[in-house]
């Protein structure tokens, strides 16, 4: 196996994992958020005010956090079609296509690809 074909299997590898972390890190905050805050006990809270500013602000917290979650999650193949994307032959791939659906041959050489 030649070293080009290494290093791009390799790049491809690292970004897949890059991406799969980012991916994931929004539902584990989200969860983890979810698990320990929502356990704590509002009602110790003597001050009514603080209680309810406290509660609204876990409540605005949760909601984004879960928004964010679920659009990342829904975004998860847009991120690794657009991975793949980088990978030579891929791109020759979709540029033949592409290009064969408006009449267009293209014959490309060994060295081309």
């Amino acid at each position: 196996m030649s070293k080009e074909i290494k290093y791009i299997f390799i790049r491809k590898h690292i970004t897949y994992v890059g991406a799969f972390i980012f991916v994931w890190t929004f539902p584990i905050t989200e969860t983890y958020f979810s698990i320990f805050y929502a356990a704590q006990d509002f009602d110790r809270i003597s001050d009514i005010t603080a209680r309810e500013d406290l509660r609204s602000f876990y409540y605005f917290i949760d909601d984004k956090l879960m928004k964010l979650t679920i659009y990342v999650s829904l975004a998860t193949g847009l991120i690794l079609s657009g991975i793949r994307g980088l990978e030579p032959y891929f791109k020759y791939v979709v540029v033949k296509t592409w290009r064969s659906w408006f009449g267009e041959a293209l014959d490309l050489n060994e060295k081309e690809v």
